[in-house]
C-alpha cells in the first residue's frame, strides 16, 4: 500500500508520515511545505505543486490525504472547498482514493487563539463543519482528527508551545486516526487485487486442491479481468494515447513491452481473456485506447459497442 500525504506542517511536524507508516505497513510519502495551503499542491509552476503533478500522473497511490493550512477551512471556506473538490477529482482520476486529514482548533487560551476573530469552540465548529462538507461533497473518507483534538484537549497534552502545532502525542493521535480510517476502509473493500497485496498473506491449506505445476500465478491475475468468458487468453495489440501510459502499466504490469507509434500514441500487447469485462476496461478510456488485433477481438469489441447503442 502507498499513501501521499499533500499538507504542511501539521502534516510534517514530529515525522507524522513515519508513524502513519508504521501503523499501516505502508509506504508514506509527504510533500509539504510549512505553512501551504492546497492550492499550491494544484498549481505546477510552483515546486511542490510540480512534485505533486508527477507523482499523481506517474505513480500509483493507494490513498492521498489532504491537509489544509490551519485556519484555511474557516477563513476561506469557498475556496477551501474548491480546491478540495478539484483536488479529490484529479485524484480520483488517476486512480487512487482521496482521505481528508480534518484538523483542529488553536489550544484553548494560547495568544494563538487570541490572535483569531473567533473563540475556540467556534474555531472548532467550523473546521469540523468544514472538512465534513467537504467530505460529503466530494464523497471521500475523512479522518476526524480535530474533533480527537477536542474531545481529548483537557486531558491530553496534545500542543507544542506555540499552541497551533501538534506535540509529540498529538501527531501520534492524528497517525492513529488516520490509520483506523484507513483500516476500515480497507475492511468493508470487497474487490481485490491480488497484485497489489502488500505482504503476503497468511493462506489456509487445509483441504484445498493444489494448483497444476505449470500454474503462474502472477501471470495468471495479469491476464484476467475479474470474470471472463474465454478459457485461455490471447494476446491483443493495443494503440494508445500517451496520456493513458499510467492506466495500462497499471492495468497490466510493468513488464509489458511497449513501443511508440507515434508521436501521440504507443502499442503494445498484453495477454488477455477477451471478455464484456475487458472490452469495458477499453471503452472507458474514450477511444484513446484501441483494440487493433486479433481481428476476432476488434469484430467482438465493436459488436458489443453496436449493441450499446441500439439498447
Amino acid at each position: 500500500m502507498r499513501i501521499l500525504m499533500l499538507g504542511n506542517s501539521f502534516t510534517f511536524a514530529n515525522n507524522m508520515p513515519a508513524m502513519l507508516a508504521e501503523l499501516t505497513g505502508a509506504e508514506v510519502v509527504h510533500h509539504t511545505r510549512g505553512g501551504a495551503r492546497l492550492a499550491e499542491q494544484l498549481n505546477p509552476k510552483t515546486k511542490i505543486g510540480a512534485k505533486t503533478q508527477a507523482a499523481l500522473e506517474n505513480e500509483f497511490w493507494d490513498y492521498v490525504v489532504l491537509q489544509e493550512m490551519s485556519n484555511g477551512p474557516v477563513t476561506s471556506r469557498n475556496s477551501f472547498l474548491k480546491n478540495v473538490g478539484r483536488l479529490c477529482a484529479w485524484i480520483k482520476e488517476e486512480g487512487a482514493f482521496p482521505l481528508l486529514f480534518a484538523t483542529w482548533a488553536y489550544q484553548k487560551d494560547s495568544q494563538a487563539m487570541a490572535d483569531m476573530d473567533m473563540s475556540y469552540d467556534e474555531m472548532a465548529q467550523g473546521l469540523h463543519d468544514a472538512y465534513r462538507e467537504a467530505a460529503d461533497q466530494n464523497d471521500v473518507l475523512i479522518a476526524e482528527v480535530g474533533q480527537k483534538f477536542y474531545e481529548l484537549a483537557d486531558s491530553s497534552d496534545l500542543y507544542a508551545e506555540d499552541g497551533q502545532h501538534p506535540s509529540e502525542a498529538g501527531s501520534r493521535l492524528a497517525a492513529e486516526t488516520i490509520a483506523a480510517v484507513i483500516k476500515a476502509d480497507q475492511e468493508e473493500t470487497r474487490t481485490y487485487r491480488v497484485d497489489r497485496i502488500l505482504k503476503t498473506p497468511d493462506i489456509l491449506r487445509n483441504d484445498a486442491q493444489s494448483a497444476p505445476e505449470d500454474f503462474d500465478v502472477a501471470r495468471y491475475t495479469r491476464e484476467v479481468f475479474r470474470m471472463y468468458d474465454n478459457e485461455e487468453p490471447e494476446e491483443v495489440t493495443l494503440l494508445c494515447a500517451n496520456e493513458v501510459m499510467k492506466g495500462v502499466l497499471d492495468k497490466f504490469g510493468m513488464d509489458i513491452t511497449v513501443k511508440k507509434a507515434d508521436p501521440e500514441h504507443f502499442r503494445t500487447k498484453v495477454k488477455v481473456c477477451t471478455s464484456p469485462t475487458f472490452y469495458s476496461w477499453v471503452f472507458q478510456w474514450g477511444g484513446k485506447v484501441r483494440i487493433e488485433g486479433p481481428e476476432d477481438a476488434v469484430t467482438e469489441y465493436k459488436e458489443m459497442a453496436r449493441k450499446a447503442l441500439e439498447g
